[in-house]
């Protein structure tokens, strides 16, 4: 793949202060998880907000909840004991939820079908009203593309929210196709301009997934020079996800630490890392990327 000569290329994220002594758990931030649905007939995407949550915990979030199905509520606390839970499908106290955490991460396995649009468009509608930092993933991009026609007020809303908040989206090319209405080999073509019309339309911080991962900060696009092909598996973006939420919610780092470009480049080196413990690029699994975060944050600081 060549290179636009008008993206900077990056490989190192950028080192942390260590947190002060007198720091509490509300010191740095609550994430929330939205995400992890189970449509009609299907049997969910529980694992999805199982991975987030755990990545979002990992990079040092002080709280975390996951409003997921109810199925999930058991498997999401073995996994994650630290962890709190709510039902995805209790409006009002997801929304109760939504005014108490500092950032939303809102898509992984939220589902494609009916109930899982209005819950997206009603999450995020009362997200932008609270004046929250917002990560869309997954699931969340597909809504937010058929958002185009049935509330494109609502688009406007999230556009105007995000010059004042951060609002990070995080598609691969087939989610940035949807979003703009193209086929997938036209965003393949030319990933710099893709990543750029989507700024145009929906606004905020952007990620384009892939071989060499774009990022669009403030008009200015960064490559990502870590990660590897190993990569390329199922819960890798949800981690991703919940990695960035976890730093956007901690206010005791700068803004450059927390933002989308230091999260993907984290992501990228603990794939590095995972491939220097033993694991291959056809056995590196989502779940394995945990430890080898906390390693590079760790190493950050």
């Amino acid at each position: 793949q060549v290179i636009n000569p008008s993206a900077w290329q990056v490989s190192q994220p950028l080192p942390m202060l260590p947190r002060q002594s007198n720091s509490h758990k509300g010191s740095f931030g609550h994430v929330l998880i939205i995400g992890g649905n189970q449509s009609q007939g299907s049997q969910g995407m529980g694992g999805a907000a199982i991975m987030a949550s755990g990545s979002a915990l990992v990079s040092g979030a002080g709280k975390l909840t996951a409003a997921c199905h109810h199925d999930f509520h058991g498997a999401l606390l073995t996994a994650q004991p630290n962890a709190m839970v709510v039902n995805i499908n209790e409006v009002d106290s997801v929304k109760s939820l939504i005014k108490a955490a500092d950032v939303i991460a809102i898509g992984m396995g939220l589902g494609r079908d009916t109930h899982s649009a209005h819950l997206f468009s009603s999450y995020l509608d009362f997200a932008i009203k609270e004046q929250k930092s917002l990560v869309i993933d997954a699931d969340g991009l597909y809504h937010l593309a058929n958002l185009q026609q049935a509330n494109a007020e609502l688009i406007l809303q999230l556009k105007s929210h995000s010059k004042s908040h951060q609002v990070c989206f995080t598609p691969h090319s087939g989610e940035a196709a949807k979003l703009l209405d193209m086929e997938v080999n036209q965003v393949e073509a030319d990933r710099l301009s893709a990543i750029r019309r989507c700024a145009e339309i929906y606004g905020g911080q952007w990620l384009l997934k892939g071989a060499g991962s774009l990022v669009l900060i403030d008009d200015i696009c960064f490559v990502c020079r870590v990660g590897n092909a190993g990569m390329a598996t199922a819960g890798m973006g949800d981690v991703l996800a919940g990695l960035v939420a976890g730093l956007i919610a901690q206010s005791d780092i700068s803004d450059n630490m927390e933002s989308l470009l230091q999260g993907v480049l984290i992501h990228g080196k603990a794939g590095d890392i995972s491939m220097t413990k033993g694991k291959g690029l056809r056995n590196l699994q989502a779940f394995d990327m945990l430890p080898a975060i906390a390693q590079v944050i760790s190493e950050l600081t």
